[in-house]
């Protein structure tokens, strides 16, 4: 598997998500630069960064509150659970033979990798927090479409994508991704995985691609890959508890001294 393209699935970009689906499924190069997100849950799961050593371990016998940007996507979330909006599909055209069993392996070495992946987000006492699943089997349901001439492919897997892209997820009931896979003959396939936001950004998603392509080789391509020294709970419990702390104590210095504005 190579390349990953990120698709955005709002009101405002379905024209270009179809255009950027139809490309990949064409076999084309994704565009720099597209894809968006200014919090990037995995990057604290990736490649060592300057603030890493910072961010100690949450407790985990509590529960484990979310970052400023989750309870954000989550509120709104909530307010429109049915709709496609937050979910961020991402589709690649598989060529040659494919191992579906060692697919769906990958995926759910994966998930197993990366917490953020097997976290639902539940109400308790009137607050979301951070549910944590143990690692499980990634399901990988296989839609088969024999019989689709080779020029006809790209638009059957488009229209294909677009619908299984845009089924609801529930986040207190669901993982925040799933994986599903189109076949159109034994050497040509179409891999689709949907992230919720709460779980990815740009950054990450090609984090994600690069890690279930060398998962699904094995071997030392598996092996070469680091070990995730933190997860993203321990990045939300540090962002609630330092950065916090320090603007507080900022605004605090700020405005003290200041009366109450009187306001009509």
């Amino acid at each position: 598997m190579s390349g990953d393209q990120t698709l955005t699935a709002s009101p405002t970009a379905a024209a270009l998500r179809q255009r950027l689906l139809r490309e990949r499924l064409g076999g084309a190069q994704p565009e720099p630069g597209l894809g968006g997100g200014e919090h990037p849950p995995g990057r604290f799961t990736g490649a060592a960064g300057p603030r890493r050593s910072r961010i100690p371990r949450a407790d985990r016998s509590g529960p484990l509150p979310l970052s400023w940007g989750q309870q954000q996507m989550w509120l709104l979330h909530q307010l429109a659970p049915d709709r496609a909006d937050y979910l961020v599909p991402v589709a690649w055209r598989l060529r040659g033979p494919l191992d579906v069993a060692a697919l769906r392996g990958a995926a759910s070495a994966l998930a197993a990798r990366h917490e953020i992946l097997r976290t639902r987000y539940e109400l308790r006492d009137g607050q979301p927090v951070q549910r944590i699943d143990p690692p499980g089997t990634v399901p990988l349901p296989v839609t088969e479409l024999p019989g689709v001439p080779d020029a006809e492919r790209v638009h059957s897997g488009l229209d294909w994508a677009a619908a299984t892209a845009a089924e609801p997820l529930s986040l207190a009931e669901q993982w925040p991704w799933r994986a599903a896979l189109l076949r159109f003959a034994d050497d040509d396939h179409v891999l689709l995985l949907v992230f919720h936001h709460i779980a990815c950004d740009a950054w990450t998603t090609r984090l994600y691609a690069e890690e279930l392509g060398a998962l699904y080789a094995g071997g030392t391509a598996a092996a070469a890959l680091p070990e995730p020294e933190v997860q993203y709970a321990d990045f939300a419990a540090w962002e609630r508890a330092e950065p916090a702390r320090a603007a507080l104590a900022y605004w605090r210095q700020e405005l003290a001294g200041l009366a109450p504005l009187e306001l009509p």
